[in-house]
């Protein structure tokens, strides 16, 4: 046996190729409208969809705060064995989504012709905003709710339907764009009903979710007595949306400051450092979508060893990517800017910005992880602090005191200083808070340190011989921390019995299988959790041959208080829990061996 945590890489290995997929088909997505409206409509039809942004941003953030509400709250949820409030939750979200989508379909039938004069600024193009804006305000509902897809299915045991979701989008998104364009006038109409289209359509990949046994996430009932609840697990989701629009009134600021301060041709180079950095900013994601689909259920179970390993994957995925594009901006500067459209009177200008946006992306990085990690662990004030500083408040004094000083360059000296000072000031934000936690011992992570006393973390491959051994070293370390030896022998023997039903019904051809064995102690309960890699089976409905209750599932749920099982991590979990006395003293423990 050794430390646990050998399932969960396990998942990683097993989710990275889809995640890799997901991160570059969504890449993809965004530019598709853009493409057909460049070829086949031409500059105005361009412009109308750039003009329109804003409408499209909005309904993105509006997404986003309900995805991420319903995927951090819920998994958590999950983490915690509270399924019946996690079903609630994402029943909540998703009710949400169709309110706020269709009364964004009825504000666009009174005000639209409004808001398309006002984006086009009184130019030409107004008549081209409100025809592609009308038909995606039509689509509200759909729009919002496609948000819900991609983070759900990856968390809730399916990014196999998350990349084929993606792909799927895409390919019809540029069918129904070609079709409108080569054989209907629709003109920009049909590319909004396009992108309208295929993501309703996509959805059909949702009716394997719902049907699948191995989901967690269920429609259910709405309670009205838990309204407060509901509407305090959307802190996460206005944390995301908060720190959406600081990016945008950075992103605004910057671009006017940039235009005013050095011109038309530095707002050029602006562009491309800032196209350059989303673009490989964009990459990271592979490795922050762990966070998302794994973060909440190991914190939700306490499994902090497994959040630490998750942590360490991560940053070694997106270091990895980091040490690649800061590689390509150092190597190849200029082939990078020609990509995006610079030309000779821009280029050695582009070629410092890149080398600059090299030294400040491995800061880059790190905050994003910040800002990701902290958010999935209910970190909401640390994780808002990081992404202000990232996207605004260490931004702006940077760009006012550099740029006059050192004209563009001191744009990428302002960018850099800003992203290493954000690293630095998390860093130290972190540390007040291990000092605020008094004798609780924290890292980075804030997460008790890994010699925790209440908590055994173990992996094992799976053999005849495991269930006895397992349930030793289970006892052992209940016996050595001085609980009661009745409770210990429960314990001992539940923890057997687990083992024994996940050998027999977890690998019916005889394959080799690991199984990963968590036990903590959480207030006056002592969580014993078995995950497993085999097939799909619920312990808790096993029955006997002549369909009588399953007798060892019997005796664990007469030695337990609680027994649930979850399917998680694309895992299947057997958790028993008991209620406990304190433990004894060291030196009644140490009597007692």
């Amino acid at each position: 046996m050794e430390q646990g945590g050998f399932l969960l890489k396990q998942s990683i290995r097993k989710a990275m190729p889809y995640y890799i997929l997901v991160v570059i088909l969504s890449a993809c997505k965004s530019i598709v409208d853009a493409i057909f409206a460049g070829n086949f409509i031409g500059r105005d039809g361009l412009a109308a969809i750039q003009a329109a942004a804003p409408v499209m941003t909005l309904l993105g953030m509006l997404g986003v705060m309900l995805s991420v509400t319903c995927v951090s709250s819920a998994s958590i949820l999950i983490g915690r064995r509270n399924h019946g409030m996690a079903n609630q939750i994402f029943t909540f979200t998703v009710l949400s989504a169709l309110v706020i989508g269709i009364v964004i379909q009825i504000f666009s039938v009174f005000f639209l012709q409004g808001i398309a004069d006002f984006l086009s600024a009184g130019t030409n193009i107004s008549r081209q905003v409100f025809d592609y804006l009308h038909v995606i305000l039509l689509g509200a509902p759909v729009m919002i709710i496609s948000s819900f897809v991609l983070p759900v299915l990856n968390m809730d045991n399916h990014p196999n339907l998350a990349s084929y979701y993606v792909f799927s989008n895409i390919a019809l998104n540029f069918l129904f764009n070609f079709i409108s364009s080569q054989y209907t006038d629709l003109g920009i109409s049909g590319i909004a009903g396009a992108t309208v289209l295929s993501y309703l359509l996509s959805f059909a990949f949702l009716i394997p979710y719902i049907r699948s046994s191995r989901r967690m996430l269920r429609f259910c009932a709405l309670l009205k007595r838990n309204l407060k609840e509901y509407l305090a697990m959307v802190k996460p989701g206005i944390s995301s949306t908060s720190m959406l629009l600081l990016a945008l009134v950075w992103i605004a600021f910057s671009n006017t400051y940039i235009a005013r301060s050095v011109g038309a041709s530095g707002m050029a180079v602006y562009s491309i450092f800032r196209t350059v950095m989303i673009f490989m900013a964009t990459l990271l994601n592979i490795g922050y979508i762990l966070i998302q689909s794994f973060a909440g259920v190991l914190y939700g179970e306490k499994d902090w060893h497994g959040l630490r390993l998750l942590c360490k994957c991560t940053l070694c995925i997106t270091t990895a990517i980091t040490v690649l594009a800061c590689a390509l901006m150092v190597a190849i500067p200029g082939q990078l800017c020609s990509v995006f459209g610079a030309d000779e009177s821009i280029y050695a200008s582009c070629v410092t910005a890149l080398r600059f946006l090299a030294a400040a992306f491995p800061f880059l990085m790190l905050n994003l992880f910040f800002v990701s990690y902290y958010l999935y662990i209910k970190q909401y004030r640390l994780s808002n602090a990081v992404g202000a500083l990232h996207h605004l408040i260490a931004q702006v004094p940077c760009m006012l005191f550099f740029v006059p000083r050192f004209g563009l360059n001191g744009a990428w000296i302002a960018y850099f200083t800003a992203e290493a000072m954000t690293t630095l000031l998390t860093i130290i934000f972190c540390f007040c808070l291990q000092k605020r936690k008094g004798n609780v011992k924290t890292d980075i992570f804030l997460l008790p340190m890994q010699n925790s006393p209440d908590c055994l973390s173990l992996s094992s491959l799976l053999d005849d011989t495991q269930p006895v051994r397992i349930s030793q070293a289970v006892m052992t370390f209940l016996k050595e921390r001085g609980y009661d030896s009745h409770l210990i022998f429960h314990i001992g023997l539940v923890t057997e019995e687990l083992v024994l039903n996940i050998l027999q019904h977890g690998y019916p051809d005889a394959k080799t299988g690991h199984i990963d064995s968590l036990v903590r102690l959480e207030g006056n309960t002592m969580i014993v959790r078995i995950r497993d890699d085999g097939v799909l089976f619920n312990p808790t409905l096993l029955l006997e041959d002549d369909g009588t209750p399953h007798l060892g599932m019997k005796l664990i749920r007469s030695m337990s208080h609680e027994f649930q099982y979850d399917r998680v991590l694309q895992c299947n979990n057997s958790i028993a829990a008991f209620q406990i006395d304190a433990p004894l003293s060291r030196k009644e423990a140490a009597s007692s061996l």
